[in-house]
């Protein structure tokens, strides 16, 4: 708001200042060449006001820089020595004369050269970056959709049944040469090599009559879904990013061959396979497979599976320890020590 009034009372002397000299000189014009220094030491402004006839001399970025060089004596409080320097300044860019081109281009770099340096650095990486996506895309479509040889064979027989005879991106027929023409060509000019080259070239089906070449008159692209293209196409439609590169643009199928199980079913299957087997093996110890009453030399102590407390509690009768009735029969109870239970059996544990 300062400099604005600054500026107002500035311009408003330069008016009045103007017309008074019109005055003197009975002049009818109200444009001049004056120049109005104005410096408010209290407000620490300073603005610097031309008559219209030197405006072109004078434009406002020339007399930005002289209130530059200005600057440090202002802030110095040297104000004779900054009207000094300014009146100096000015006077130079009086002799001068309009500001060339150069000046004002270097004017505009001084202005906005880090703005324009940091907008081509943008650019430039932004532009490197979309060109090393496309060069991944078309690497990984490539990659992917790379066919063996029985890929290859049962891709050809698929594309025998579609017998396509123009490109589905850009419906530029093929153009399909009989092959036993060409052999036919090749024949009557056996004996010219550069001209079997140049029939050799008109080669454009294979045994099975698929298009060899594409309407760009390079190799076409077939895929695994038996769909062919023009490789130009082809890698077109990859660089686009417009559909998804990983499917084929016919028949949506994925280019890349299919998926396999997760390991973590196969993992499954074969722990259920070993169970299985370990289950139906005959040939496993024989502690595992025949009954203990069969097992010789067994201690008569058998425990018997815990019977659950919620049935226990229900019959009224305290937990045990599982003791047999082997054992009770021979007077163990709970009270008789581990020991002596041991040696209430008949036979002696050879284990």
């Amino acid at each position: 708001m300062v400099n604005d009034a600054a500026q107002y009372f500035a311009r408003y002397i330069h008016d009045k200042w103007s017309k008074s000299l019109a005055q003197e000189r009975n002049a009818g014009e109200s444009s001049t060449s004056i120049v109005l220094i104005f410096i408010s030491t209290l407000d620490r402004i300073c603005y610097i006001s031309s008559g219209n006839r030197i405006a072109a001399v004078l434009p406002w970025w020339r007399l930005e820089h002289v209130v530059q060089d200005m600057k440090p004596y202002l802030q110095n409080g040297q104000i004779g020595d900054a009207l000094f320097k300014g009146i100096e300044d000015l006077s130079k860019l009086l002799i001068t004369g309009p500001p060339s081109f150069a000046d004002r281009v270097n004017d505009f770099l001084e202005r906005f050269g880090v703005v324009i340096l940091f907008t081509i650095f943008t650019f430039v990486f932004a532009t490197w970056g979309e060109c090393r996506d496309r060069r991944k895309r078309l690497f990984l479509a490539e990659r992917r959709s790379r066919m063996t040889a029985a890929e290859k064979e049962r891709a050809r027989l698929l594309q025998v049944e579609f017998r396509s005879q123009i490109c589905p991106i850009c419906l530029e027929p093929f153009d399909l040469t009989p092959e036993k023409d060409t052999r036919a060509e090749c024949d009557i000019t056996s004996h010219d090599s550069s001209q079997k080259r140049k029939n050799q070239k008109l080669k454009r089906v294979d045994s099975f009559g698929i298009p060899i070449i594409g309407s760009d008159d390079k190799p076409i692209k077939m895929l695994r879904c038996g769909h062919i293209f023009d490789s130009t196409c082809w890698q077109m439609w990859v660089d686009s990013g417009t559909g998804n590169p990983w499917i084929c643009p016919v028949c949506r199928q994925d280019v890349g061959r299919p998926k396999r199980r997760e390991e973590s079913t196969n993992q499954d299957q074969q722990q259920s396979s070993l169970f299985a087997r370990m289950m139906t093996n005959t040939s496993g110890p024989s502690m595992l497979l025949r009954p203990i009453n069969n097992t010789p030399h067994y201690n008569s102590i058998q425990h018997s599976p815990i019977t659950p407390i919620r049935f226990v509690n229900r019959l009224g009768v305290h937990p045990t320890l599982g003791l047999s009735s082997t054992a009770l029969m021979d007077g163990v109870t709970e009270n008789t020590p581990l020991f002596s239970r041991a040696s209430t059996g008949e036979g002696s544990d050879d284990h």
